[in-house]
């Protein structure tokens, strides 16, 4: 069976406000379809065969911009979470069909990648950088590897300090790689 790969690039504008009592925190999405009037519900047929976008799965690698990669500026957490917003139908392990469900109000976390209680981890260290993606040695040094999973109907939320002294906007380039196997991240297709 042939999967469709596709790649999609989302650009996220955020300022950090300095040293706030809690770490700024962006929502990173992946691409999406607006939500569908209802149709078809509690029957075992579909009158509209179009797929949504929330049902794409594969990786995201997240590029910090220059602004943020800082020893000022702390990463204090990168998580998973669904959306919670395609409700399941029936025979269907998870909606393959628009059925207009609204979007949840409180997400629900599904897998936490890193988390920091303090600032002990700035944006400058490789180990953080590798862990959204992008950074490795040698002749790889330019390879994107996308590094964070994500499957239907979830996105990433980062957690970040900023004790620079002012405000620093910068804009978040997130591309996603979508409609892969887990198993294939050689970025062959």
């Amino acid at each position: 069976m042939s999967v469709l790969a596709t790649q999609f690039l989302r650009r996220t504008t955020v300022t950090l406000l300095n040293a706030p009592a809690a770490p700024t925190e962006v929502d990173i999405f992946g691409p999406e379809s607006g939500t569908e009037p209802p149709y078809a519900e509690n029957t075992d047929h579909v009158i509209r065969p179009r797929q949504i976008r929330q049902n794409e799965a594969g990786f995201v690698v997240i590029d910090l911009p220059g602004a943020f990669v800082n020893a000022n500026i702390f990463l204090r957490g990168v998580e998973v979470y669904s959306r919670n917003s395609i409700p399941m139908q029936r025979g269907l392990g998870t909606a393959m069909f628009p059925s207009g469900a609204a979007t949840p109000s409180s997400p629900m976390l599904k897998r936490q990648i890193f988390s920091s209680s303090a600032n002990d981890t700035p944006t400058t260290l490789a180990a953080i950088l590798s862990i959204l993606g992008g950074t490795l040695t040698g002749s790889d040094a330019t390879k994107d590897t996308p590094a964070i999973k994500v499957n239907a109907d979830e996105f990433v939320k980062l957690r970040l300090f900023n004790n620079t002294g002012g405000p620093v906007t910068d804009t978040i380039d997130s591309k996603f790689d979508l409609g892969r196997a887990a198993v294939n991240t050689s970025g062959a297709h």
